[in-house]
């Protein structure tokens, strides 16, 4: 394959993960227009077409791999580690918004508080639609990001042994993508790093993609939790 199809797929899965990620939010935040039945149509086809694309990836990245890592099935080991990243990871985002508030007064990075609902935002939010936002963040979003910046991107720019290029570059894409202030990109390049190692491991997609569910499943579970109590009255 040439570069430039390699560049032209790169960019292509990007703009996957870019449109899969904004999708749920774009969806609530037009909901108070659009119709409850097509809300139900919207949040159907989102979900539907969602784990397709991501099915379809998936298939597609592990015919390049060796299944002797892919298909290994994963021990005790392999998830005691995956939570010593995740420590790591939220080591990086606790001194990361302590930075942020430090420098510009924010109490979390821009990223963060689009993903984070308030309990007056819960409130209001189709019901479905709650259910395809966190399944993006929890799920959608960990499996699609590893796979194109960990995995393809790795695979199509760089030879196996330059593994610190491999791991610069893509933790600083990741970064650009996912920072919307300068300084935030301190943050989520590090967070890049984490999940590179964590890859880097064993070369498993899997141990990423564990742990960059960890990493967004405490926000899922944080969320669920509001949403729980406010459905009891309790807040």
């Amino acid at each position: 394959m040439s570069r430039f199809k390699r560049i032209i797929k790169f960019v292509g899965l990007i703009l996957l993960v870019v449109g899969i990620n904004l999708a749920p939010m774009i969806l609530i935040g037009n909901q108070d227009k659009t119709p409850i039945a097509l809300q139900w149509v919207f949040g159907i086809l989102y979900l539907i077409l969602a784990f397709l694309i991501i099915r379809k990836v998936w298939k597609t990245y592990l015919k390049k791999e060796d299944y002797k890592i892919t298909g290994r099935p994963f021990d005790w080991k392999d998830f005691g580690i995956a939570g010593l990243f995740f420590l790591a990871a939220r080591l990086v985002a606790i001194l990361g918004t302590l930075l942020l508030q430090k420098i510009t007064g924010n109490p979390m990075s821009a990223n963060d508080a689009a993903l984070q609902a308030s309990a007056s935002d819960l409130k209001n939010m189709f019901p479905l639609y709650f259910v395809a936002f966190h399944v993006m963040i929890g799920f959608f979003a960990p499996v699609l990001e590893e796979v194109t910046f960990r995995g393809f991107f790795s695979r199509y720019f760089f030879k196996k042994d330059n593994k610190w290029a491999k791991c610069l570059v893509s933790s600083l894409i990741f970064a650009l993508l996912h920072a919307v202030m300068p300084i935030e990109i301190i943050m989520y390049f590090a967070l890049g790093i984490v999940f590179f190692i964590a890859f880097n491991r064993e070369e498993n997609i899997r141990d990423s993609i564990l742990v960059h569910m960890m990493n967004n499943g405490l926000l899922v579970i944080i969320s669920v939790f509001n949403y729980i109590l406010l459905l009891l009255g309790v807040i």
